[in-house]
């Protein structure tokens, strides 16, 4: 299982002292009231899409091990992040994905019955909302239009906590191109010497055949 940079950078914020804290948490309350989503999320705790865990179907775990149906990479990876027992918000940070892309996957799995649909409603219409599948919040209860357009907005962007956790680039990428773009222009030459010679070997024969 891939580390899971969400969780360590959550201990490292719980480990700093109180005092700071403190401060973390007034600058969030009054972030997420301006937002309009305080009371929200104190009340639907368990129906906040980021923290929701989905869960692999049968069909999931078949389609994870044999890949039948040959699906993008990004989703048995994150079919993978799902077997692990990841969060959305972990699936998000530890495959380096948007929310969106995530939200993507998401419904695609639940439409294809790789992932179990989950019993809040909110969540299914959330995460609907979030890729884009619907376009409008009429089908949300809670007065939240304002949050909601901030949260699809910041769907788009990536987080990346560790840097050191992308994946590292070869170095010898490009010495190896250039090996592969020297062979391809090497056998170029030679094919083009091949078909001049044969030219004028055709020429002698057909002024053979004229004598």
């Amino acid at each position: 299982m891939k580390k899971n940079i969400l969780e360590k950078f959550f201990d490292k914020v719980l480990n700093v002292p109180l005092w700071i804290k403190q401060v973390i948490y007034i600058k969030l309350a009054n972030e997420m009231k301006s937002y309009n989503c305080d009371e929200f999320l104190i009340k639907n705790q368990d129906n906040i899409f980021s923290t929701c865990v989905p869960l692999l179907t049968f069909k999931g775990k078949e389609e994870l091990e044999n890949k039948k149906c040959g699906l993008d990479n990004n989703i048995y990876n994150f079919l993978q992040c799902c077997a692990d027992g990841s969060s959305i918000g972990e699936i998000c940070v530890n495959s380096f994905l948007t929310m969106e892309e995530t939200a993507k996957y998401f419904v695609f799995c639940v439409e294809q019955n790789f992932i179990k649909k989950p019993e809040s409603e909110e969540i299914c219409k959330m995460a609907e909302f979030i890729s884009g599948k619907i376009l409008t919040d009429e089908y949300f209860k809670e007065p939240i239009n304002k949050s909601l357009l901030i949260l699809k907005n910041e769907a788009k962007k990536r987080l990346i906590i560790d840097y050191n956790s992308l994946p590292a680039v070869k170095t010898e990428y490009s010495s190896d191109k250039q090996k592969y773009e020297d062979e391809i222009n090497r056998l170029k030459q030679e094919n083009t010497q091949l078909k001049q010679k044969m030219n004028k070997l055709l020429d002698l024969v057909k002024k053979d055949a004229e004598l």
